[in-house]
């Protein structure tokens, strides 16, 4: 308390006590005198000397008769300055909104008084707490996910104190339009507080929170036109801040109506692009899911057809030298000379068997015969062999598929320009009436 809250206690006890003594001595009944004294000095006592609890992170406001009279804070480490700020203990905000210390010694360790947030002043019977009506939605975590909560507090229920540390608060802007003209349903996350809590109450509209947001929202409408869909999505709350930090509605929200922004606490929540972007986005992720199991089989079958392919050559040279399957296998991989008749019978083999499947009309050329020296550990020169006979197959199947289709013999038909002789026949046709 303030040196001159404390001398007008003493002159209200005095007052008081004063009071109820001549109350008391004009009582004619001497053994009411004591009681109606004690009674009388009570209800004066609690009729002037008032008090209130306030909760940690909020702040109250006092009023009489209309209007302000006191404003209680309860932040451990803070403080309201002399224009009604809150502030970290040692610091004001200057006419340009930054924290500059006041010389002020801070303490090592923040002061927790015994009474906590307990407030006591001199008032009058007319005094009350300020109370009024507040809708928002929060965010809050529930069994692992982020989920916006709605609160009201209205009537009986009415909010008496207002939020002064940071709280992010929930909303949504229905078909944003984008940079590329896409028409997305936004949903924000905004982390604000109260700075001056007069201000906060008395300077912006009722319902503080709710129109803090809508005050927000050209300004979002208006920075979201200016990125494109895709990247949109991907912003994170850094760069946000890096183009709202100086808006001219950030800026009015702190400077007229006492409530701050934090820094970097604007970020996307969540966004509902429109339905034909997601219908696009299915299509495509469909059609790259496809073609990767496309690819995926014909990776397998062509390790399948090689590795035949494999066996069948190893076959066809055992018998006809008249040797077991792993003789020959063991010689292949010791005997440069076998190795290298081996690889070109089972080239020639490949190429004639994608001939006979229907590409005999392709030029088809494998760059020699896969070269597979030695051995690699963990995997055998016939594995490897398969690997490269494989990837060769598959390089084959996707030049075919990418070669222009041959015409139909009808169209050619159809299309084969007309003889002289029909030109001749045509043109008496017509000149004799026949059809």
């Amino acid at each position: 308390m303030k040196l001159l809250e404390i001398i007008e206690g003493v002159i209200v006890l005095i007052v008081e006590i004063v009071i109820a003594n001549a109350v008391a001595a004009a009582i004619p009944i001497p053994f009411l005198k004591t009681p109606v004294a004690i009674l009388l000095f009570l209800g004066l006592f609690f009729s002037f000397v008032r008090f209130t609890t306030v909760e940690e992170g909020t702040g109250k406001l006092i009023m009489r008769l209309g209007g302000v009279v006191k404003v209680f804070i309860q932040w451990t480490g803070y403080k309201l300055d002399e224009r009604g700020n809150v502030v970290p203990v040692g610091y004001k905000l200057d006419r340009n909104y930054n924290l500059v210390p006041t010389g002020e010694k801070i303490p090592e360790k923040p002061k927790r008084p015994w009474y906590g947030g307990l407030r006591v002043w001199i008032g009058t019977p007319f005094d009350k707490v300020y109370k009024y009506n507040l809708r928002y939605h929060s965010v809050e975590e529930i069994e692992g996910k982020r989920i916006p909560v709605y609160h009201e507090k209205k009537e009986k229920d009415k909010a008496d104190s207002v939020m002064l540390r940071p709280d992010r608060y929930w909303r949504k802007t229905i078909q944003l339009e984008t940079g590329d003209g896409q028409f997305p349903d936004v949903e924000w996350q905004i982390g604000m507080r109260c700075e001056n809590p007069e201000k906060t109450i008395f300077k912006s509209p009722h319902n503080w929170v709710e129109n803090a947001l809508n005050e927000l929202e050209p300004s979002l409408r208006s920075f979201t036109r200016t990125k494109n869909l895709k990247p949109f999505l991907d912003l994170t709350r850094i760069q946000i801040w890096d183009v709202m930090k100086d808006d001219h509605a950030v800026t009015l929200l702190r400077k007229e109506w006492g409530v701050k922004i934090d820094e970097n606490e604007i970020s996307i929540f969540d966004v509902t692009p429109p339905k034909a972007y997601q219908e696009a986005l299915a299509a495509k992720s469909k059609a790259e899911m496809e073609a990767e199991a496309a690819q995926r089989r014909m990776e397998i079958e062509a390790k399948a057809r090689a590795a035949e392919t494999v066996g069948t050559v190893i076959e066809m040279m055992a018998k006809a030298r008249g040797k077991k399957v792993e003789e020959i296998q063991a010689e292949i991989e010791t005997k440069p000379r076998l190795r290298k008749e081996f690889l070109k019978l089972a080239n020639d083999l490949i190429v004639r068997k994608i001939g006979i499947e229907g590409a005999a009309y392709v030029d088809i050329r494998v760059e020699g015969a896969p070269e597979v020296k030695g051995k690699t550990e963990g995997q055998g020169f016939f594995d490897r062999l398969i690997d490269k006979f494989a990837e060769a197959m598959i390089k084959i199947e996707a030049a075919k598929q990418r070669m222009p289709k041959g015409k139909r013999p009808r169209e050619e038909k159809e299309r084969r320009p007309r003889s002289k002789v029909e030109e001749i026949k045509e043109r008496i046709r017509k000149k004799k009436g026949w059809s």
